[in-house]
């Protein structure tokens, strides 16, 4: 992501007429296209639109995926989309679906779309799950060992799972550092921000959700992520 980040930046700052803009854009265009052909044209890609992680847990043999991570990914495809390289379109439109559906999926609870890992596949490489309920109690398992029995039978957003896990405080806070302006729910802020501008359905209530949980991070600290959208 961060490397995305200053190579958009490095072509977008570089003059027409410097030696090295012809460099730094094909190091972009290369970068473009392997996303491309990887994800977007690929059909034999996950479903769910994450970048592969390229690790799987050597003690369960999972493939796991860092959410945070990955929304850093897709605030970066926004970011170049804003820096009008229109390359960036297509990846994003594919990115943002894994931020969306982890808001607005009717199993998987949006609670936990902020969870520091999460679960994408059945034990071994290859059996990569293909809907966001199907990863809902294996991500449990794996964040929360010695209550997702109860966590998972608790309604979502209610005082019952408020009271399931310690992680979520007060009913309708998200989990991973919600109070801090370099957590979890502040590195998705960005992306929902931009579904938001581009008119995705859903976006709106999954904004509501974010910015209406009680515990909000402290942005007077740190801004980099109060981001709203246009």
């Amino acid at each position: 992501a961060w490397s995305m980040r200053t190579l958009v930046q490095t072509v977008f700052i570089t003059p027409d007429a410097h030696p090295l803009k012809s460099y730094f854009q094909t190091m972009l265009d290369n970068n473009f296209d392997f996303y491309m052909s990887e994800y977007v044209n690929n059909p034999e890609t996950n479903a769910l639109g994450y970048i592969r992680p390229g690790w799987i847990n050597p003690q369960l043999e999972t493939t796991e995926v860092s959410p945070w991570q990955d929304d850093f990914f897709t605030n970066v495809m926004n970011y170049g989309r804003h820096l009008g390289f229109e390359q960036a379109e297509p990846i994003l439109d594919w990115k943002i679906r894994f931020a969306m559906s982890r808001m607005s999926d009717p199993v998987y609870c949006w609670q936990f779309a902020t969870v520091y890992h999460f679960i994408a596949s059945e034990p071994g490489p290859g059996n990569l799950f293909t809907t966001l309920g199907e990863a809902y109690i294996p991500t449990l398992q794996d964040q929360f060992p010695n209550d997702w029995q109860t966590i998972s039978n608790a309604e979502c957003g209610s005082d019952a799972m408020a009271a399931a896990t310690g992680d979520i405080a007060s009913t309708g806070d998200f989990v991973g550092y919600p109070a801090s302006p370099t957590g979890y729910p502040a590195a998705i802020r960005p992306v929902l921000a931009a579904a938001i501008e581009l008119g995705l359905p859903g976006a709106e209530l999954a904004w509501a959700k974010l910015i209406s949980a009680p515990r909000q991070p402290k942005f007077e600290e740190n801004p980099t992520f109060s981001i709203a959208p246009r």
